[in-house]
Formats: C-alpha cells, structure tokens, sequence
C-alpha cells in the first residue's frame, strides 16, 4: 500500500548483511501432490518473477468485469502513461479497474506506434470507457516521462481532480484507496539510503511519483 509522502521508515542498518545482487531465487509448488517430484522454478532477476507472475495471472483478470467509470461521469480517475507495446499493459490496467472499482475512470496516454496494440488487448465493450490520449510521440526517455508530468499538458488533460498515477511495473494489491483520500499526495518514500537521496537527506521526504494519488486542486 502507499504511505503518505512525509512518513519516512528507519533507514537500513549499515552493517546488516545484504543479499548479493540478482539472487537466483527457487520457488517450489509445496500444495501440489507430486511437488517433491517437480524440479524447483528457476528466477534469476525480479523482473522475471514480475513477467512469470504477469503471464500466468492474466488469464484469470480477464475472467473478471472491466467495468471503468465512462468519462466525466466521476472526480477520480486511474492515469496510465505508456507509450510502448508493453507486456505488462495489459496485466496492470486490468488490475487497476478490478481493485478501483466501478466508480474510477481510466485514461490511457499512448504514444503513436502503440495504438492498435491496446485495442487488440481488450474487447470493444471494454474499451467503450476507456479514454485514450495520444502523446503525440513513439517514446519517452526517463527525462522526457519526468519533464512530461511537471506539464500543464498533462494535467489540464487529466479526466478528473483525483488521480491515481500507475505504471507497467504497478500492482494494487487490495481493495481500499479510499482510505488514503484524505491526502493531497500520497507516494511511498525514498528511503534515506538510496542512491539517489545520498548526501540529500531532504529527498527522503519526497513520494515516488510512478504509483501516487494526486489532488488537482
């Protein structure tokens, strides 16, 4: 779950022991009968847990209603900026609309080689609330994704005040933002010991803007 931008957690222990980077990580099916006979699954890197886990949970988030609120309709909105034909596309959006709710819209900025590849990920039904906005771009660097959200572009274009900024390597994990409504900006904290807050110890008060409710107000 997010945590509010000034909530800081004690900074990490420096002479704990840490892992080695990139572990290989054995996972074992123990539920299953015959698990003592299977052969341990294998993943060197998070981010093939992360795909492992996006293609075999799909099937069953497709099973579910996808129902986002049509346009205008609500003061929240889920905001997706994706400009690239991402495997995860499909997982997080998904995602979003089961554990947000009927009541959230959905915006979707693609770039301009990404279009048919998100109509092809979902039925016409579906897409019939889905509001897409082109960025008018095949691509965004890091820089150009983080200059484009200090734009008023993007936030004159925004469907509603509240917004729920997601990414394709977000996940909701339950039911219940609105328990953090109560806040103007809610991102979880950069720890004190990143690399990127060394020697700036006022970043660690910032929130990360990849997965954040924001008020527009």
């Amino acid at each position: 779950a997010a945590t509010p931008a000034g909530t800081r957690r004690p900074p990490r222990d420096p002479h704990a022991t840490r892992r080695p980077p990139n572990p290989c990580i054995h996972i074992r099916t123990w539920s299953h009968p015959q698990a003592s006979a299977m052969a341990p699954a294998t993943a060197h890197t998070a981010k093939e847990l992360f795909d492992a886990f996006i293609v075999d949970k799909t099937p069953a988030l497709r099973r579910l209603p996808f129902q986002p609120a049509p346009a205008g309709s609500t003061d929240r909105v889920a905001l997706l900026i994706e400009p690239r034909c991402h495997a995860a596309l499909e997982h997080v959006v998904r995602n979003a609309v089961h554990f947000l709710g009927p009541q959230w819209q959905l915006q979707i900025f693609h770039g301009t080689d990404n279009l048919e590849f998100i109509t092809s990920l979902f039925t016409a039904d579906e897409l019939a609330h889905v509001q897409l906005v082109s960025l008018e771009v095949d691509n965004l660097s890091p820089l150009a994704h983080n200059e484009l959200m200090c734009t008023h572009w993007l936030w004159s274009r925004a469907a509603a005040e509240r917004v729920l900024i997601f990414q394709t390597d977000s996940l909701i994990c339950r039911h219940g933002i609105d328990e953090f409504e109560g806040w103007d900006y809610v991102g979880a904290p950069w720890r004190e010991d990143d690399l990127w807050c060394a020697g700036k110890p006022w970043l660690s008060h910032a929130g990360n803007g990849g997965f954040s409710l924001r008020w527009l107000h």
